[in-house]
């Protein structure tokens, strides 16, 4: 092989792995931090000074003897450092959820992602001193830098696409790991350097590590854990016959049975209350489906219903663990795409827009354009009810302030219903109605909003997205809610070990 093409392969295989290892560290994040700016912020804060690190020591390390066995060994630093990266995330986070969250997020980043993107920026210019020489420098660096960020998008695609949905995290940051070692170590042992066997015990230890069933003895079941699209779906079964589908360790379905009855969210009981009239049962659109509770509520109440569930795993265990009803028509889309490509279908008495994944806000569902495409399919005499977050007054309650006034800048009549009185623990029903030509107004707990009630609040529009920072307070509240939650054992003694 010309050893130019050998070096290039190397640098292809870097830029896969800091892709690989920016993609898994924001979801090894999830779980605990949730999938806010902050979090995504902090990682990408990390990975950047990671690589500068790397880029300059890297040079430094490029004009000393030995560069080639020394770039073996910095390959074989990276990919130990990967595979480790599973249980040194766990160990490193279970002992940060004391901080605030913000600091939380940063140390943890810091301490587990940091280490091997420092390695991983070391190889790129260590291969162009490999290959350059005064005259091709240039041409050197850019012919690196172009394979390295070629693996890097490829190995976005695989891993967003295809490893983290299908193999988790664990196995794909070790399948990584080795493929990224292969060669540093067939090279170091070729050399009969014994060092590069310590490579052996640390990934054997790591996988041990990641893979042990911290799980035993516990007083709850965990009946379904996977990482995909929206991060990491856990279905637990709790010994107080309550099942809980958790979303990056925040509740997105409960159903507790009491004495053979069912009992759900606030939230849901309450649109089951406001759509239980039979002479209105039509048609029903629910975009976001969770567990599907508010699907089923709704063929209870006699409506045909079509759900869109943006993540498949959603759908199916909706299905088999929480019996969805075979009566509900699944779509797997994006909802703001469904609704667009249903401009010209049927008109929905009822439309639900129950999107939000603990603080993940998905602002192009809740802009003035978008309401205007959900009125389209709106009945004249139709309900479109959204489901929130629970903060409504100061700071934290700008975001859902600002969906009020969107509402009624896009010509609804609105009421917003509380489910109780403590906005760190409840939801906001936004309840919204086709306004008939008279003043349009809204109503929170009967109370009419004043202009005042939203003077600081903004209309939400496509082209400034701008609900994620609004609601930045809110979401910072409702992350450290879950995290008190889980370490408190609030759902069972041992919460604090769905974190191992």
């Amino acid at each position: 092989m010309n050893k130019n093409i050998f070096f290039y392969s190397l640098s292809f295989l870097e830029g896969a792995s800091v892709m690989a290892a920016e993609l898994l560290g924001a979801k090894m994040l999830a779980p605990y931090f949730g999938t806010s700016l902050n979090v995504w912020s902090a990682v990408l804060a990390v990975t950047l000074g990671g690589l500068a690190m790397g880029y300059f020591v890297g040079g430094v390390f490029s004009e000393k003897k030995n560069t080639e066995r020394n770039l073996y060994y910095i390959l074989l630093a990276s990919a130990a450092f990967l595979i480790v990266m599973p249980t040194m995330a766990k160990e490193v986070m279970i002992h940060t959820t004391g901080f605030s969250l913000l600091i939380s997020i940063v140390v943890s980043s810091f301490f587990f992602l940091f280490p091997p993107v420092i390695f991983m920026g070391m190889v790129s210019p260590m291969i162009v001193g490999q290959i350059s020489n005064l005259s091709n420098s240039g041409k050197a660096a850019g012919t690196v830098y172009g394979i390295s960020t070629l693996g890097g998008i490829l190995s976005t695609f695989l891993f967003g696409f295809y490893f983290i949905p299908n193999f988790g995290l664990t196995k794909s940051a070790i399948g990584m790991g080795i493929i990224l070692v292969v060669i540093p170590f067939v090279k170091l042992i070729a050399t009969k350097n014994v060092f590069s066997l310590l490579f052996l015990p640390i990934a054997i230890i790591s996988a041990f590590l990641s893979f042990k069933n911290s799980n035993m003895n516990l007083d709850i079941k965990i009946l379904y854990s996977s990482e995909g699209l929206l991060g990491q779906i856990i279905v637990v079964d709790y010994p107080d016959s309550e099942r809980i589908l958790f979303v990056n360790r925040s509740t997105q379905t409960i159903i507790k049975n009491e004495k053979g009855k069912k009992g759900f969210c606030e939230y849901v009981n309450m649109i089951s209350e406001r759509t239980h009239n039979s002479s209105i049962a039509t048609h029903a659109l629910v975009l976001g489906l969770g567990g599907g509770t508010v699907a089923n509520e709704l063929v209870k109440n006699g409506f045909q219903v079509d759900a869109v569930e943006l993540d498949e795993r959603m759908a199916d265990v909706a299905k088999k663990y929480f019996d969805l009803n075979e009566k509900v028509n699944v779509t797997i889309d994006d909802a703001r795409h469904f609704v667009r490509s249903q401009v010209l279908g049927k008109k929905y008495q009822v439309i639900v827009l129950d999107a939000f994944i603990g603080e993940s806000n998905p602002h192009h569902l809740f802009t003035t354009e978008f309401f205007s495409e959900a009125k389209s399919l709106l009945s004249d005499t139709g309900i479109f009810f959204i489901n929130g977050n629970g903060f409504w007054n100061g700071d934290a309650g700008k975001g859902m302030r600002s969906v009020c006034k969107t509402l009624i800048n896009s010509g609804f009549d609105v009421e917003v219903v509380p489910t109780d009185e403590n906005e760190d623990y409840r939801n906001l029903v936004f309840i919204a109605k086709q306004n008939k030509g008279t003043k349009v107004e809204g109503r929170v707990s009967g109370e009419k909003i004043s202009d005042q009630n939203l003077q600081d609040a903004i209309v939400l529009v496509d082209d400034k997205p701008q609900l994620e920072i609004l609601n930045a307070e809110a979401n910072k509240r409702w992350r450290e809610a879950c995290m008190k939650n889980f370490m408190s054992g609030y759902y069972s003694g041992n919460d604090k070990l769905l974190f191992k």
